[in-house]
């Protein structure tokens, strides 16, 4: 996967605030995700398929998205500051979680969008887009103060925030391309 780290500079009233915005792209595919000037979170999928995976090879970007994933599935959408309240049920009650352990996110702007992310496997995550309408751009919408769906929005800016702290140099070393130990030489 390739992974664009771009900067944006949104306005609120009259502070100006600068963000990374970030386009995951692989193959056809492309993953943005955005903040707009109305603190709305974005992930929007450009394919002409409705999944995208996020696997452990891209692990800077898996390792903030498998903490999204445990936070909610786990009733603690504001990690460890989670009060001891039974989130989880009150996550189930509103068909946040189903009884696959996946999440299910209806867009906050009142679209038909919806967002489903399914831990296939400990290496792979599932983002399975869905729209009555456009089928090749999809945004799904996590709405920063007035969501309904207040405190399980959470999770989704805090992995938003985590993106921040990506190397805006970031790329993934295989194993393969490192050099075998008999080429590395000291240099002084």
């Amino acid at each position: 996967m390739e992974v664009l780290k771009r900067s944006n500079l949104l306005k609120f009233d009259d502070l100006e605030c600068f963000f990374y915005d970030f386009d995951l792209i692989s193959g056809n595919k492309k993953l943005t995700i955005h903040y707009d000037n109305e603190s709305n979170l974005h992930m929007n999928l450009e394919s002409d398929d409705d999944t995208f995976y996020i696997t452990k090879e891209d692990e800077a970007i898996f390792i903030a998205f498998d903490e999204l994933y445990n936070n909610i599935i786990d009733g603690k959408p504001l990690g460890s500051y989670t009060p001891n309240n039974d989130y989880k049920s009150i996550a189930i009650q509103y068909g946040i979680i189903d009884r696959k352990k996946r999440i299910i996110w209806m867009s906050d702007d009142n679209s038909n969008n919806k967002m489903v992310i399914n831990k296939i496997n400990k290496n792979t995550y599932e983002l399975k887009f869905d729209s009555e309408f456009n089928r090749e751009s999809i945004d799904v919408v996590f709405s920063g103060y007035v969501s309904q769906k207040y405190p399980f929005n959470s999770p989704f800016i805090l992995f938003y925030q985590q993106l921040q702290k990506i190397n805006s140099l970031y790329h993934q070393i295989n194993f393969d391309e490192l050099p075998k130990k008999k080429e590395l030489r000291h240099i002084s």
